[in-house]
């Protein structure tokens, strides 16, 4: 409620202030804020996510090459302090059997060394089950755009978004669209996922940020929070694809940038330039100025009459495409 207060370090001690209602309040929140047992502090570790991460970050930067020397690591965690030793030794070897599988370590006699694999993972700090999924997508013949952003919704690190009873019917039509056939295990997870790349796919539509919360009952800095997560997603994937299928390395970085800008394939060129986003390039796309070059012949006087370019701008955009204006 008054989140931390005082700073560690700086502050001998820090200030709060619980303001009551009236005069029959002050006893409930004597108990329930100052009389009560603290609540309980419990270790991030204790998530599979964050284990999985910090036992591939441990051995992939050689923090750790044994695995005895890893389970000593974790015995001086919190992690260990609040819970039952041997039962930690059991999940961290049950990670250690999953990283191996999966080809992030080579694990022998005892001694634990990253694969290429394995490093590249750590340095992008993505769950190691997200990098099995993008993996396992780049190795299947596809490379359209809704088949790399749902790949990116089905793993752990991308936030989903549930579905309403209103959803089912346009999420199923647009499964039906995407010529998604493969069976799945979990129907109404499945949905879930392709509803949060739906999200990503109308934003690299220009769908606006109204028609976008709207659709979703979503706030704006959730369009933000989605699309970041998504846009790092899509890089992580894009740098994996650099192992597993340089192919689509083009393909996935192309997306990435849509998914930062939030805009159609046409506008790539336009938004490279400084101080031009989604609405400043559609704008002069609109307007027929769709490459570069067609800014390079562009009449100084034409752009600045453009909404929301303006004649400042329109001196630098001549700039940028080696055309400067005397």
């Amino acid at each position: 409620m008054c989140g931390r207060a005082g700073r560690p370090k700086y502050d001998k001690y820090g200030e709060a202030i619980l303001f009551a209602k009236d005069i029959d309040e002050i006893d409930d929140l004597m108990d329930e804020y100052f009389r009560s047992e603290p609540e309980a502090i419990e270790s991030k570790l204790g998530s599979e996510p964050a284990l999985r991460m910090h036992v591939l970050a441990s051995v992939a930067t050689g923090h750790v090459g044994t695995e005895e020397d890893l389970l000593a690591f974790f015995n001086r965690t919190f992690y260990a302090y609040t819970g039952e030793v041997s039962q930690i030794h059991g999940k961290i070897r049950e990670v250690l059997d999953f990283l191996a599988k999966e080809e992030f370590i080579h694990r022998q006699d005892g001694f634990l060394k990253p694969t290429f694999f394995g490093k590249r993972t750590s340095d992008l700090y993505i769950d190691p089950l997200s990098a099995v999924k993008m993996r396992d997508a780049l190795r299947e013949p596809r490379d359209d755009p809704i088949f790399h952003l749902w790949t990116i919704c089905t793993t752990p690190d991308m936030p989903k978004l549930y579905l309403r009873r209103g959803d089912y019917a346009w999420v199923e039509q647009k499964i039906e669209e995407a010529d998604f056939t493969f069976p799945v295990e979990d129907y109404d997870f499945f949905l879930s996922e392709m509803k949060t790349a739906s999200l990503l796919d109308d934003w690299i539509a220009e769908r606006t940020e109204e028609e976008v919360t709207k659709k979703f009952s979503i706030g704006p800095g959730d369009i933000r929070r989605m699309t970041d997560q998504g846009e790092w997603l899509l890089y992580s994937m894009a740098e994996l694809a650099r192992i597993f299928n340089k192919k689509k390395v083009r393909a996935l970085t192309r997306l990435t940038t849509r998914v930062q800008y939030g805009v159609m394939e046409e506008l790539l060129e336009l938004i490279s330039l400084r101080g031009v986003g989604r609405v400043r390039g559609r704008a002069l796309f609109q307007r027929g100025f769709r490459t570069l070059r067609d800014l390079q012949k562009a009449n100084p006087n034409d752009l600045s009459r453009i909404p929301t370019i303006g004649p400042s701008l329109a001196v630098k955009i001549k700039e940028q495409v080696g055309a400067p204006v005397d």
